[in-house]
């Protein structure tokens, strides 16, 4: 009896024991690092890592792990070489590998090209560097010269070139194994700004594989040109002025090439805007529908290839109505026409499509179904629907995409009613045949059989614009998940956990809340508020006041930009500091002891890192001169006025500016005071600031001078004011947004200005949240005379007080 009792506890023991582990193997859905070398410890995340028994990189297994919980550990990285999948295995099996779990080692990088592999002394070239290596680079240097970069992938970094002379650098790449080593492909070129051709626009941008279309070049540069291709080929052109060229398309093969200018400067860089499309005949592979009723106005999808330079669509020689074209489909509505079958035609550039049997569509009286309710059912079939339309006289079949209906009674001519046949799960057309032919196949007759996916929680709900953050999506009916979409816009990838669960990679998206997305052959998730995901924009800081202080710290510091709502840490010269954010658009900080010297103030949100730019920085040193008050503060244009700037570390001024005007001159009375006399040529409102060897005084409001004149002052309206500019011609659009002579500064006010572009026929943008971003804006001053869309936020107008050039 005692044998017997041990025998039941100890099987009862073992029966809890296997119960308790059988949690299934391990999942991992990310590491971090994503790059390293042996030695480098990475964390794993991902679940059911209790009782894991080995972590592996690749074939290797790590040289140590650490079980931190059941969603994360630690493991050091072992010997190893390119791109590995860390696995982790536990009692029930191995994790299964995936684009989250990759390991890159480290390895010396290798420049194999730049584009542009050129650009102007003045800097600020976007350069696109290609070769291997580059996860895990730690600097970017052209020549000498250490630029911020970005590492877009292990085989491509971003950069700005920085000013350099005329001549030749090389480019380099380093990391914690060293630097790539020069070659051919690392050369950057900087020329003289204005020698070396640009191109703009080329228009038209595309033309027949023969040759001979006329093209418009424009750009800058073009006195002296030697030369212009297409590609490889050499053109006949014309110099029409130094902005504009007429050139004739010689012969090429399908595809686009880069139009190049050349002078004795140098040629022009490979740009978006210089490309220029070879075609070949455009061809037609489907017409849907490909029959309407003889009155026309059926909208038809045309797929096919080679619609590049559309020019026209035909149905048996009658023009129809293009509603859209998008990459190789167009939109059109049908043309009344005579009852028969037609050939569809598409024009462009190269020519016309040839006929084929795929280009009919067929003028009749057909069946059409307008509705079908309800729009789903189970796969075992059985649902009765209701199918709304007309022509459904004299039906003979009614079918379910390959399944014809368990059975339909006509009702009239406008109504059927069927039972749906067992179909597998996915979406299917509803098509009614009568003698005059089939209904055409369009979303309103869609029948879903099976069970629509339903999205419950996305975690976490929020990120960065440029997308690439890891987010879970939980709910049920996922398995055979074909798509997921944010706002529309596709994840970059997903990996389907079980019924419930997707990991997803956010794509990139403009800023705001879109809905989750996701997509099974049953259908797609409904729109709720559980799917919804915001986008953020990047913060961005516009000024520092005052932009200086002693190395002591301590000083009082008011940063002002846009995007500070949710700020998680505010760093200045690297070293994190205690804030307060007071709005979205200003936050406050004391800042800390530091050696002499300029440093940046970043500020951190849950959307990224502030771009690093001049207006961030903020100089440490001692015995910088700081202006407490100017008298007086205004005077005319042709200058001549004497004005007394009162203030502190003045001994040993080199300069006075009155904006970036040197004065007319200026005497150093004492410490704490400076006799100046104001320059002639100065408008609107400029700061006053002295110079020492020990730096620059800050820019404050107490050493504001004002250009006497008259103001115009514009009311603008939510959400769009149309305004005719009368102030100062070539003012910066950001300066202009402060307000000038006394008026208020309404940058937080306005999101966007546009103005038409009649030579480009092009809008063109200015947007105040990316002024500090390269390309973000077109153009960047404001003409007099030229008219400007301007959008602010709600509520209610806003008055904006500038100074009139009359």
């Amino acid at each position: 009896m005692q044998l017997f009792a041990v025998v039941a506890v100890a099987f009862a023991l073992l029966v809890l024991r296997t119960t308790a582990s059988a949690v299934g193997p391990p999942v991992v859905t990310g590491v971090t690092p994503v790059a390293g070398n042996a030695g480098t410890t990475v964390t794993i995340n991902g679940g059911n890592f209790t009782g894991a028994t080995a972590v592996m990189f690749g074939q290797n297994p790590a040289t140590t792990f650490n079980i931190l919980n059941d969603v994360q550990m630690t493991a050091v990285a072992p010997a190893g070489s390119g791109v590995v999948h860390v696995t982790v295995t536990n009692p029930d099996g191995t994790s299964t590998a995936g684009v989250g779990d990759q390991f890159t080692y480290s390895v010396l990088p290798t420049i194999t090209s730049l584009t542009p592999s050129q650009g102007p002394t003045t800097g600020g070239t976007q350069v696109t560097i290609t070769g291997s290596g580059f996860l895990g680079a730690t600097y970017v240097l052209f020549g000498a010269a250490t630029v911020a970069f970005n590492a877009v992938s292990d085989t491509q970094i971003t950069a700005i070139s920085p000013p350099g002379s005329n001549g030749s650098v090389n480019v380099t790449v380093g990391n914690a194994l060293g630097q790539s080593a020069a070659s051919a492909g690392s050369v950057f070129t900087y020329g003289s700004p204005v020698g070396i051709p640009t191109i703009s626009s080329v228009s038209p941008n595309s033309g027949p594989t023969a040759g001979g279309t006329l093209v418009t070049i424009t750009g800058t540069g073009f006195t002296g040109t030697t030369a212009v291709t297409f590609g490889a080929n050499v053109a006949t052109f014309t110099v029409l002025n130094q902005n504009q060229i007429s050139a004739t398309s010689p012969a090429g093969g399908p595809g686009t090439v880069d139009v190049r200018v050349t002078n004795g400067f140098g040629t022009s860089q490979t740009v978006v805007a210089d490309q220029f499309t070879y075609g070949t005949l455009p061809a037609i592979f489907s017409v849907v529908p490909n029959n309407g009723p003889t009155t026309g106005g059926t909208t038809v999808t045309i797929n096919g290839a080679s619609f590049t330079g559309l020019q026209s669509v035909t149905f048996g020689g009658t023009p129809a109505q293009i509603v859209s074209i998008v990459d190789n489909q167009i939109v059109v509505t049908s043309p009344a026409h005579a009852a028969g079958s037609v050939d569809v035609r598409v024009t462009t550039l190269s020519g016309i499509s040839p006929i084929t049997a795929a280009d009919l569509f067929t003028y009749g009286t057909f069946p059409v179904v307008t509705s079908v309710t309800p729009n789903n059912g189970p796969t075992s079939g059985g649902t009765v629907v209701t199918i709304i339309g007309s022509g459904f006289t004299g039906v003979t079949a009614v079918m379910f995409s390959d399944a014809p209906a368990a059975n339909y009674t006509l009702i009239s001519d406008a109504q059927i009613v069927a039972t749906t046949p067992a179909h597998f799960a996915a979406v299917t057309d509803v098509r009614v045949t009568t003698g005059a032919g089939t209904s055409a196949n369009t979303f309103v007759d869609n029948f879903t059989f099976g069970t629509f996916p339903v999205v419950t929680a996305v975690t976490p709900n929020s990120g960065p614009t440029i997308g690439g953050n890891i987010v879970t999506v939980a709910g049920s009916g996922f398995t055979g998940v074909n798509a997921i979409s944010f706002g529309g816009t596709p994840a970059i990838t997903y990996t389907l956990i079980n019924d419930g669960s997707i990991v997803v990679t956010v794509p990139a998206h403009a800023s705001g809340t879109v809905d989750v997305l996701v997509s099974t052959p049953a259908g797609t998730s409904a729109n709720t508020a559980a799917d919804n995901y915001t986008y953020g924009t990047l913060p961005t800081v516009v000024s520092a006041t005052p932009n200086n202080g002693p190395v002591a710290g301590g000083t009082p510091v008011s940063v002002s930009g846009s995007g500070f709502t949710g700020a998680i840490t505010v760093t200045i010269g690297g070293v994190s500091v205690p804030f307060t954010v007071l709005d979205d658009n200003t936050l406050v900080f004391t800042a800390p002891a530091h050696a002499a010297g300029v440093v940046d103030i970043r500020v951190t949100t849950p959307s990224g890192i502030s771009a690093n730019s001049v207006n961030d920085n903020y100089t440490y040193g001692t015995n910088i001169p700081v202006i407490t008050s100017v008298a007086p503060n205004s005077g005319p244009a042709e200058g001549g006025t004497l004005v007394v700037i009162t203030g502190t570390g003045f001994t040993g001024a080199t300069d006075v500016l009155f904006g970036t005007l040197d004065a007319a001159s200026f005497t150093v009375v004492s410490d704490t005071r400076i006799n100046a006399v104001s320059p002639a040529g100065l408008t609107g409102q400029v700061q006053i600031r002295v110079i020492t060897p020990n730096g620059t005084s800050a820019t404050v409001a107490a050493a504001i001078w004002t250009v006497s004149g008259e103001t115009v002052t514009y009311t603008l309206y939510f959400r769009w004011s149309l305004v005719a500019w009368v102030g100062q011609d070539g003012i910066n659009v950001a300066t202009a947004l402060m307000g000038q002579g006394g008026g208020a500064n309404i940058t937080p006010r306005v999101t966007a200005i546009y103005r038409w572009d009649g030579p480009g026929q092009d809008w063109e943008a200015y947007f105040p949240s990316g002024v500090n971003i390269p390309g973000a804006n077109d153009f960047t001053t404001l003409t007099k005379g030229r008219s400007y869309w301007i959008a602010i936020t709600a509520p209610g107008p806003v008055n904006w007080t500038v100074f009139s050039e009359d």
